[in-house]
């Protein structure tokens, strides 16, 4: 523990490797009590490996330390001066061991040859326009790209930091702001919306108005419907409901079902609990996301909706589900306008990983000035699950299963995107995927992501160090005259052949032992399967399987 001081208090800090974060603490000398105690992100929690813009980075991290309120406490206690020394401290800390050993590890580096080859060719395939993924891991994002365009009229490619709409995985951002005001005192799960929302069912048509309860609503149990009665999700249009409107319906409110009866996914419920943050806070719901929760996360490339700001940002255009001609037709600019807290707001990779870090911070019991631990705890675990049914919900996270394995998350649908996060807390592991069309297939890419990164990421963390495998002039992207193509890479220190398109990177994927220099064999006995690479009279790399072969047209992308 280190430390400054000056007559009556004292700022310490210790640096957390595992963790990477910086516990600062203030401390009053006289009585040896602290008077403030927080844990700050360190700058390795935005270094992203793959991040043409270093002075962004420091921009948000700095956002997050000068609108802390420890830095204000440092410089009223310490002075003015001692405040500034704090942050050159911290930045001069952080600048040690900020690069984990882990993104280099060979075994990562598999993964991502073998996730990214299978998911480029799908992209491609599926006539994806724009897409970005990213993995977080222990409080890292050690991997992220961009495939296809932001804008395709102006050829603006995809990054890390590409704005996408995230739509329904706005309603996570809506829970949280709920659970802060819980969090503060100013509401109780328990209360009738109708106690802090004094519009609601001021018509008098609800027939059990008090059994529709903050907690309800962040369970998708409240009773009420779906959606409001507009076209909101219909093109080209798009008439989302305007706050006026939203508040006329919610004045005479139809019932679906009886209120803690079923499961029932509704964005008027979560469009309430917007309502409820406002009336509470004394807020619009775009400042108080914005302060309370973007600003706090190091957010700093997210909006609450597809306003002016977003689309000046860069926010990705928008494109239909795939039509019968192959092609996907553009979707008009629009606003959710009365709907910012069910579908409105719009992120990157980049910003969403620092929520999923967030998120796998909590659920490990680290406090955050954010929500408490226990608070994001709720959010993860099964606050309903009716008992005619399978569905599960926390507080605005659904759950689900796959592979004896639980995870929490939430998925997006909107005109013209389609997202998806995916979060294993006891792994430390998140998948975040935004697209910039309808009928992408975001929940199966995070799916399979996982299923490739979690592994070799288990693998990295171990002391064991993988030997490198001796045909690695091989690899390459390999196709069949007219015919099929297949990617040829190293997978566990063996030859693989991945077929393109898959459903999955591991799904069917051909493992092969050496035999000699060029020949390598699957399996054994009379079944056993031998493949040979030869050099044709054209000077070109053939993979032969017995009459057939394939010619290597290129090399695999390396990032």
């Amino acid at each position: 523990m280190k430390g400054l001081q000056r007559p009556h208090n004292r700022i310490s800090w210790e640096r957390s490797q595992q963790k990477q974060t910086l516990a600062v603490r203030v401390r009053d000398r006289r009585d040896g009590r602290f008077s403030s105690t927080q844990t700050l992100p360190t700058l390795a929690l935005s270094k992203q490996r793959l991040d043409p813009h270093p002075a962004s980075l420091l921009e948000d991290w700095f956002s997050v330390l000068t609108s802390s309120p420890l830095l204000r406490l440092a410089r009223q206690r310490c002075g003015r001066i001692a405040s500034f020394v704090l942050i050159a401290l911290l930045v001069a800390l952080d600048s040690v061991g900020a690069q984990s050993p882990v993104a280099e590890h060979p075994r990562l580096q598999e993964a991502i040859r073998l996730f990214d080859t299978w998911l480029e060719a799908d992209v491609a395939y599926e006539r994806v326009p724009g897409l970005a993924i990213g993995i977080v891991s222990d409080q890292q994002l050690v991997w992220a790209k961009g495939y296809g365009f932001a804008d395709a009229a102006r050829r603006v490619a995809v990054t890390s930091s590409t704005p996408f709409s995230i739509c329904s995985i706005s309603k996570l951002f809506t829970a949280t702001a709920v659970l802060q005001l819980r969090d503060g005192g100013q509401i109780a799960l328990d209360d009738p919306v109708g106690r802090h929302v004094p519009g609601f069912n001021s018509g008098r048509s609800h027939p059990a108005p008090d059994a529709v309860t903050v907690r309800r609503l962040l369970t998708h149990a409240s009773g009420l419907p779906r959606d409001f009665p507009y076209a909101s999700w219909t093109g080209p249009e798009y008439p989302f409901p305007t706050p006026t409107q939203v508040m006329q319906f919610l004045a005479a409110p139809v019932q679906s079902s009886a209120p803690g009866n079923r499961h029932e996914y509704s964005n008027v419920g979560m469009t309430l609990a917007g309502q409820l943050v406002q009336s509470v806070s004394g807020l619009s719901f775009d400042e108080y996301v914005r302060t309370r929760v973007f600003a706090p996360l190091g957010m700093t490339r997210s909006f609450s909706d597809q306003h002016a700001g977003a689309r000046a940002a860069g926010l990705a255009a928008g494109f239909s589900v795939l039509q019968r001609d192959g092609s996907r037709v553009p979707i008009p600019p629009y606003e959710v306008r009365g709907l910012a807290a069910v579908a409105g707001i719009v992120s990157t990779v980049e910003d969403m990983a620092r929520f999923a870090r967030w998120q796998i911070q909590g659920a490990l019991g680290q406090e955050s000035t954010v929500l408490r631990a226990t608070s994001v705890q709720e959010m993860q675990s099964v606050q309903f699950m009716p008992a005619d049914s399978w569905t599960t919900a926390g507080f605005g996270f659904q759950m689900w299963r796959e592979n004896d394995r639980t995870f929490v998350g939430h998925a997006g649908t909107c005109p013209g995107a389609q997202s998806q996060l995916l979060i294993r807390p006891q792994d430390r592991i998140a998948v975040i995927v935004l697209s910039n069309a309808l009928g992408v297939e975001t929940g199966r890419y995070a799916q399979r992501a996982y299923d490739v990164f979690a592994p070799a990421l288990r693998a990295a963390a171990s002391p064991e160090t993988q030997e490198p495998a001796p045909a690695a002039q091989f690899e390459g992207l390999y196709q069949r005259p007219l015919g099929s193509e297949s990617a040829v890479m190293l997978w566990q220190g063996r030859l693989a052949i991945r077929s393109l398109p898959a459903t999955s990177p591991l799904g069917g994927l051909e493992l092969f032992e050496a035999v000699s220099d060029s020949v390598f064999r699957r399996g054994s006995g009379p079944s056993a399967e031998t493949i040979e690479f030869r050099t044709d009279a054209q000077g070109r790399l053939l993979l032969v399987r017995g009459h057939q072969y394939m010619v290597r047209r290129g090399p695999l992308k390396r990032e």
